[in-house]
């Protein structure tokens, strides 16, 4: 099961997550794994420093959840709004290295979930961000995590 959370406080799936579970156990289809798996999808970019990953990735953001608000009724996108969904408990997972993957580990901690993946191209981040965003999700994060779980 792959959740996709976009707004809000993603520990707020838990119950979902459990529900899954539970009918995950109860089922007996033939040749499924023995644990099931689940993963949460989600707006997430990283750089050197957490300040200059949300500034550099907020007028991208921005822009693709205007055109969204626009084309749905929605409520324009702000600041104020980016800066709470990027904060700790939110459901964007932007800053330095050290403050995704904490925030991984603490999602891991509410949702046991096997698999985060980000959402980093809105609206054209520039590649050589973006790369660079991939290569200390790599090399930072992922590391970090592994540590802090043991895997």
């Amino acid at each position: 099961m792959s959740y996709a959370i976009i707004g809000g406080q993603p520990a707020s799936f838990a119950p979902l997550v459990d529900l899954y579970r539970e009918a995950y156990a109860a089922s007996t289809r033939p040749g499924r794994p023995a644990e099931p798996h689940v993963s949460v999808a989600g707006i997430g970019f990283v750089a050197d420093d957490g300040r200059a990953a949300r500034d550099l990735f907020y007028p991208y953001w921005h822009e693709s959840m205007r055109r969204i608000a626009s084309e749905r009724g929605f409520a324009q996108p702000n600041r104020i709004a980016f800066e709470a969904q990027s904060a700790r408990g939110g459901a964007f997972f932007v800053g330095h290295p050290e403050e995704v993957a904490e925030r991984v580990v603490a999602l891991h901690a509410v949702l046991g979930h096997d698999r985060q993946a980000f959402q980093m191209d809105l609206s054209g981040v520039p590649q050589r961000e973006s790369m660079h965003a991939i290569e200390l999700l790599g090399t930072r994060v992922a590391p970090l995590v592994r540590e802090a779980l043991g895997a």
